[in-house]
Parts: structure tokens; C-alpha cells; sequence
């Protein structure tokens, strides 16, 4: 199940330590998605650390916050792309990482 983390940040839960991140930008053009797997077994405890600090994150016990840094931190995206259009952002969304649509129900798209 996708959760809302953020304004424009996404987390899914793939297994206890493997998460599905999907962050949106307004771009002057359009929007533009990157969609991260991070797998936190990947990273060290320095690493993580190292992230949480970078980012100022002060709730350390959300796991998803913790995610959300680690992936912005190291940008290990899995793919980028720029959307022109809300259509194509929301055929992105759906076909490559069923994401649900409602989460963006109170998200600035204009």
C-alpha cells in the first residue's frame, strides 16, 4: 500500500527493509518523477547515518523518512523521467509503479 510521506514524496513497503519511493517535482514544463528501490540492507549504518544528518532529519523513527533521506542522499534512482503533461505523469505513475491516485488528491499540480 502507497503511503504519503511528504508533500510530493511517496513510500511503498516491498518487504521490512525494501521500499518503493516515488518523489514528483513541478517543473516549469511539465513534472518530473523519479522512482527509487531502496533496499536499506544496501547501506551501512554509516551510510544511513550519514544521510539522516545531511538531510537534518530529527524523526529517526519513522522508517519512511529515513528511506526518503537515504534515497535522495545517494539519488540511486531506478528511473527518471520528465512528464509534459498531468497524463503522461499519470500513465508513468500506473504503469510502472501502480501507484495509487488518490494520494494525489491535495497535491499542488497546477
Amino acid at each position: 500500500m502507497w503511503k504519503k510521506v511528504d508533500q510530493n514524496k511517496f513510500i511503498k513497503t516491498l518487504t521490512e527493509n525494501k521500499f518503493l519511493v516515488v518523489i514528483i517535482s513541478k517543473i516549469t514544463e511539465g513534472y518530473f518523477l523519479k522512482v527509487f528501490c531502496c533496499d536499506l540492507n544496501s547501506y551501512s549504518e554509516k551510510d544511513v547515518e550519514q544521510a539522516i544528518q545531511s538531510r537534518g532529519l530529527t524523526n529517526t523513527d519513522c522508517k519512511e523518512e529515513v528511506v526518503i533521506a537515504v534515497s535522495e542522499y545517494y539519488n540511486r534512482f531506478e528511473w527518471a523521467c520528465k512528464c509534459d503533461t498531468l497524463t503522461d505523469l499519470f500513465y508513468e505513475l500506473n504503469s510502472t509503479t501502480r501507484f495509487d491516485m488518490m494520494l494525489l488528491a491535495d497535491f499542488n499540480l497546477e
